[in-house]
């Protein structure tokens, strides 16, 4: 099984992102407002990068945390087999280590391979970051 840990903000979105999209009007709803957090253009690179693979993704963004926002992924086309634990106050490399270490005696499937991607820096030595920028996302 191949995995990619996904972020949401500064990888499906960015600050250029944020800059370029139209403006929502003040009545938007809280799911128009969610889904014009996706940039169509990354979300199209990772959609590519996801067939190109054979990856499945597992959320390590904040939205995993969120039920409403995890919904809009799914609608999306993000589609997700689970997520990382949430360990505040620890690096987001622990939460990592945790799904794989976890996995490894839960499952019957193997994890031949996996990246991160993340605009963050908070892994563990190691870990295969793919780190975008903030300011630019996936690129």
């Amino acid at each position: 099984m191949k995995l990619i840990f996904l972020d949401i903000d500064g990888v499906l979105n960015s600050a250029d992102w944020f800059r370029r999209r139209e403006k929502l009007p003040p009545t938007s709803t809280r799911d128009e407002f969610i889904h014009n957090h996706i940039d169509p253009d990354a979300l199209s690179l990772l959609k590519q990068l996801l067939e190109d693979t054979n990856a499945s993704v597992v959320l390590s963004s904040t939205w995993r945390r969120f039920e409403d926002d995890k919904r809009i992924l799914n609608e999306r086309g993000i589609e997700w087999i689970d997520v990382t634990p949430y360990f505040p106050g620890e690096p987001r490399g622990k939460e990592v280590k945790e799904w794989l270490d976890r996995h490894a005696l839960e499952s019957k499937h193997t994890v031949d391979k996996y990246a991160i991607l993340d605009d963050d820096g908070n892994f563990l030595e190691g870990q295969p970051l793919f780190q975008t920028s903030g300011r630019i996302g996936l690129t």
